[in-house]
């Protein structure tokens, strides 16, 4: 799984996928709030609901900042058609977390026999209280 992230138009919000294109649909997206200068005070930026996802387009020699992107055209309910800018982020640190966990939850034989035999003789000790 990948974790992107969009960029301002969409409050910068993370989303996870197999794809962008996958992340994208399976999100819920606000657009951003605005500020009405008329009647000074906030819009609430609309919910985007996304029928389907129409195209990619290439971004290879495109930055935003100084970040390389992806884009994903998509087409909402009501037929407009809107392309989604997101950022992928290396999330290597998550996948070390889940094979650490992974690691430390080994189940065999002889850890089952060693808990066994220390339960008979009561179990863990207790920490001695200062």
């Amino acid at each position: 799984m990948k974790k992107y992230q969009l960029f301002s138009e969409f409050n910068d919000k993370e989303i996870y996928g197999d794809s962008l294109s996958d992340a994208i649909l399976h999100a819920r997206l606000r657009r951003c709030d605005t500020w009405d200068r008329d009647n000074q005070c906030v819009i609430r930026g609309e919910s985007i609901i996304i029928a389907a996802v129409v195209g990619t387009e290439d971004t290879t020699s495109s930055t935003r900042g100084d970040y390389k992107f992806e884009r994903v055209v998509v087409e909402l309910r009501g037929g407009e058609r809107i392309s989604i800018d997101a950022r992928q982020i290396d999330n290597t640190h998550l996948a070390a977390a889940t094979l650490g966990h992974k690691g430390g939850s080994v189940k065999s034989e002889r850890k089952a026999k060693s808990s066994r035999e220390n339960g008979k003789k009561g179990g863990r000790p207790r920490k001695e209280k200062k």
